[in-house]
């Protein structure tokens, strides 16, 4: 992330509230449309932050189940009970950004 402004904490999770996150950002975050058949079909929209700003609470853990395609590198997390797509282990390395 490259800019001077404070973080702040976000929080968010699936609609259950089985599965909880939260990331440090800017207050203030940009957002971008995924071209990719997933996100298009579900009208996703991203914001990055760098994995060592992202903590999935522990006991979200077990709510998880993992989907990959094509390559097989990025990995779609989704909720298991509502099949929602909680976040995305990116097969880009957004830490040297």
């Amino acid at each position: 992330m490259a800019t001077t402004e404070e973080l702040v904490t976000h929080q968010g999770g699936c609609h259950c509230k089985r599965v909880r996150w939260k990331v440090r950002a800017p207050s203030k975050v940009v957002c971008w449309d995924c071209n990719c058949t997933i996100c298009l079909m579900r009208q996703n929209l991203h914001f990055i932050v760098p994995a060592s700003q992202f903590e999935l609470e522990k006991s979200s853990e077990e709510w998880l189940t993992l989907y990959t395609f094509e390559t097989h590198q990025a990995k779609h997390l989704f909720c298991k009970p509502l099949a929602l797509k909680d976040y995305l282990l990116p097969d880009h390395v957004y830490d040297k950004m």
